[in-house]
């Protein structure tokens, strides 16, 4: 995982929780509280993965509340200043949903050794798709989150139901 994902977690604790809190989840994840994410950097997975689970306890929040919390940072904040050029292309939801694994597919190219999980959009009509993710890591539920910071962006509500281990199908009201 690169290490702009746990920058980007980093900031939204903080801003939520507080440095001291961050320092926990960090020092949960078996790092120093003193690390400071470089972007580029790679970051061990299973580190990182049992520090995002960990951070419900530390916070005292739920593991939906966590993992939202970080799909909103990411959306709604930290993703503004990296990716505008996304958010100028897609004005919609269902626009960003259908070019989010090109756009994925982009970060890998940029971001030498980065591999964004693919999220390929399989549309059954206009207001109903499947998102499908694929990753070779377990983050299916991080996924949620950000589709969920997505939705928040986009002022959409969508009904998003699980259908799979891998897969989730949104509903767009007429």
């Amino acid at each position: 995982m690169k290490g702009l994902i746990i920058k980007c977690w980093g900031e939204a604790v903080t801003a939520r929780f507080g440095k001291e809190k961050w320092g926990e989840v960090l020092e949960s994840t078996g790092y120093s509280k003193y690390k400071i994410p470089v972007a580029s950097e790679d970051m061990d997975d299973a580190k990182i993965e049992k520090g995002f689970l960990a951070s419900s306890k530390i916070l005292g929040i739920s593991f939906r509340e966590t993992i939202d919390l970080f799909g909103d940072y990411f959306i709604n904040t930290y993703s503004q200043k990296l990716y505008p050029h996304f958010y100028r292309k897609n004005d919609t939801l269902k626009k960003a949903l259908s070019d989010i694994d090109d756009y994925h597919k982009k970060v890998s190219q940029i971001l030498g050794g980065a591999r964004p999980p693919r999220l390929t959009c399989e549309w059954s009509d206009e207001n109903k798709a499947t998102l499908h993710y694929k990753s070779h890591r377990n983050m299916f539920n991080f996924m949620l989150g950000i589709l969920r910071g997505l939705c928040k962006y986009y002022n959409e509500n969508p009904t998003i139901k699980i259908i799979g281990q891998d897969k989730v199908e949104i509903v767009f009201q007429k």
